[in-house]
């Protein structure tokens, strides 16, 4: 009887030690971060997050684009340099969202907004072509480049930071709008200077 008894006792011990391998854990948990449904959207199905990047490939695309129209055939040198930054900021914004873009895997996808934008953008480049180079392309390329600063920041402030999804898309648009602004402002600047410098 005596091994009998001493088998069931190891049985009991390590069925109590089983049990409690999957009994609830009643300590305090560590914190869980929920990932956003966008982060992990499967590749066939788009997101919200997928359509602001590709808004966001469209400014940047258009912006350099006219920049580099403007750096050929701009006359004055400031219209010159001004052109020549829409480039270098452009791209480099574009370089650093596809970073963010891949390492949330997702994709840069068309709507209705980013085509809006295109659209419009392609016109007024179409429009600078018609224009006789000299100081009048000058002030229709700066009073442009107000006019589509003011549509991209309200782009960026109505249907793109307010619907971002993940906070890594959030956080790059909130530094796209500031590089915007910072565009807007200085194309009003030079509105301004130009108007002065004809009279």
């Amino acid at each position: 009887m005596q091994p009998r008894n001493k088998t069931l006792y190891m049985l009991s011990f390590v069925f109590a030690a089983a049990c409690s391998r999957t009994s609830p854990d009643t300590s305090s948990p560590e914190p869980v971060v929920e990932p956003s449904p966008a982060a992990t959207a499967p590749a066939h199905r788009n997101t919200a997050d997928d359509e602001i990047f590709g808004v966001l490939d469209v400014i940047n695309d258009e912006a350099i684009a006219h920049g580099e129209y403007m750096k050929k055939w701009a006359k004055t040198q400031k219209v010159k340099e001004f052109a020549a930054m829409m480039i270098n900021d452009h791209e480099f914004v574009r370089e650093r969202a596809k970073k963010v873009r891949d390492a949330l895997d997702l994709r840069a996808t068309s709507s209705r907004l980013a085509s809006d934008i295109q659209q419009d953008s392609r016109q007024k480049l179409d429009t600078m072509g018609k224009i006789e180079k000299g100081d009048e392309l000058d002030k229709a390329y700066i009073d442009i480049q107000v006019d589509v600063h003011a549509t991209w920041l309200s782009a960026l402030d109505n249907k793109m930071i307010p619907f971002a999804q993940t906070d890594e898309l959030r956080d790059e648009l909130e530094e796209v709008r500031k590089i915007v602004e910072s565009h807007y402002n200085l194309a009003l600047d030079m509105r301004t200077n130009l108007k002065t410098e004809k009279k």
